[in-house]
């Protein structure tokens, strides 16, 4: 089984007004136990994740999430964040990947008030294999008609996967 070590801070702030609009950013919290998504987090696609308290691994507070890639499938998790159209957004995330096969980035879908899927996008890059943090940014701006964003953050293991 491979993992991606750590998926730690987690932001969505709007540069207009420099606003954290993420709840639990951080993962801090994690009421369902350590095995499950983290407060306000929801499972997307095949999420296997745990709580982690490994100061080696945490990049602030006191914990992190450690996502496990345990098959070829995208592995992910989201939060819905409500947006304004036309507002320009960044999500930045830091990661935590020292594995040859493991990678992750930022994707977002974007919702209408009626919960149709009007766009999505995502940056073309992925983090490296590294032994220490990277910091990964992707601004885009919502799309007209846009209600709320899906925020997922995604994790891949596509080369020698050994199961």
């Amino acid at each position: 089984m491979r993992f991606l070590k750590l998926l730690a801070i987690f932001f969505f702030v709007s540069i207009l007004s420099a606003d954290e609009l993420l709840l639990n950013g951080g993962f801090e919290q994690w009421s369902s136990g350590s095995d499950s998504p983290p407060d306000y987090w929801v499972d997307a696609l095949s999420f296997d994740a745990t709580q982690n308290s490994d100061p080696q691994y945490v990049h602030s507070g006191n914990y992190s999430v450690r996502l496990y890639l345990n098959s070829t499938s995208t592995q992910s998790f989201y939060q819905e964040v409500q947006v304004t159209p036309g507002e320009t957004y960044t999500a930045t995330f830091w990661v935590y990947d020292n594995d040859p096969a493991g990678k992750a980035r930022i994707w977002l879908r974007w919702y209408d008030s009626s919960d149709s899927l009007i766009y999505y996008e995502g940056p073309s890059t992925y983090t490296s294999d590294y032994d220490g943090w990277q910091k990964i940014e992707y601004t885009t701006q919502a799309p007209a008609g846009a209600a709320y964003c899906e925020l997922q953050l995604r994790g891949y293991d596509d080369t020698d996967w050994d199961g």
